[in-house]
C-alpha cells in the first residue's frame, strides 16, 4: 500500500493534469489568463514542497542513480520556476505567453511521468515510514507557507 505522502503527489499530478488538459483546450487569451492564475497556484507551492522534503534528501543518497535522478528533477523544477517567472512578465493575453506555458506543461508533464515511474520507487527504497512521515509533514508545512505568500 502506498504511502499517504505518495498518495498526496500523485494526487496533486492528476490535477496539473488536468490543468495542462484544460490550457490545452483553451481557445482564447483570457481562458489562458485564468488558467495560468491556477497553475501558478498549483505548481509553485508543488514544486517547493518537494524541494523542501524528499529531494533535498535524496540528492545526498549513497546510491548514485538516486542521486542523479534526484540532480535532474530538481533542474527540472528551475527550469519550471524560471518559465513561470518569465511568463509572469508577459502579457498574459500574448501568443509568446501561450507558447511560455505550453513549453512549461510539457516540461512539468515529463517531469511528474517520471517523478512516479521513478522517484517514487526511490523514496520508498530510501526511506522508512517513519521518515516518510516526516518528509510529508515538510512538504504540507512548504507548500502552505507558499500558497499564502503567492495568495
Amino acid at each position: 500500500m502506498a504511502h499517504a505522502f505518495i498518495k498526496a503527489l500523485r494526487k496533486d499530478h492528476d490535477e496539473q493534469r488536468e490543468l495542462t488538459q484544460k490550457f490545452k483546450k483553451a481557445e482564447n487569451p483570457s481562458e489562458w489568463k485564468s488558467l495560468f492564475i491556477e497553475i501558478h497556484q498549483e505548481l509553485k507551492p508543488h514544486v517547493e514542497g518537494e524541494e523542501a522534503s524528499f529531494f533535498q534528501k535524496l540528492k545526498q543518497s549513497s546510491d548514485k542513480e538516486i542521486r542523479l535522478e534526484a540532480l535532474e528533477k530538481l533542474q527540472e523544477h528551475h527550469v519550471m520556476d524560471l518559465l513561470l517567472d518569465e511568463a509572469m512578465k508577459l502579457d498574459q493575453t500574448s501568443e509568446e505567453f501561450w507558447a511560455k506555458i505550453k513549453v512549461l506543461l510539457e516540461v512539468n508533464e515529463h517531469h511528474i511521468d517520471e517523478e512516479e515511474e521513478e522517484t517514487f520507487e526511490a523514496m520508498a527504497k530510501q526511506f522508512s515510514e517513519k521518515e516518510l512521515d516526516l518528509l510529508f509533514d515538510e512538504f504540507k508545512k512548504k507548500k502552505e507557507k507558499i500558497k499564502k505568500q503567492i495568495g
